[in-house]
């Protein structure tokens, strides 16, 4: 994603240990966007690849997509949604 990666230059992301703070920055600031350009799924799936790298813990992504939420009632869904799914895989 070229939003990936304008971030990560911009906020000067140097090491592992600082993926997870960019990854959140990225849903808290460009949550509306992802959501009207409706690229949610391209954004899980772009931090489910980091996570089959070992850069990100899986237990990470449900709350990182939480933070897409846009509006309270889009936050509750997502927020159900993935505590039901991160339940049933016992992350």
């Amino acid at each position: 994603m070229k939003l990936w990666n304008h971030q990560l230059m911009v906020s000067r992301v140097l090491s592992q240990n600082q993926l997870l703070e960019a990854c959140k920055t990225i849903s808290q600031k460009y949550g509306k966007f992802i959501y009207k350009r409706n690229v949610r799924r391209n954004w899980l799936l772009h931090l489910l690849n980091l996570v089959d790298h070992c850069l990100l813990r899986a237990s990470e992504v449900p709350k990182i997509m939480v933070l897409l939420g846009t509006s309270p009632k889009t936050s509750r869904i997502f927020k159900r949604r993935f505590q039901i799914n991160a339940r049933k895989m016992n992350l």
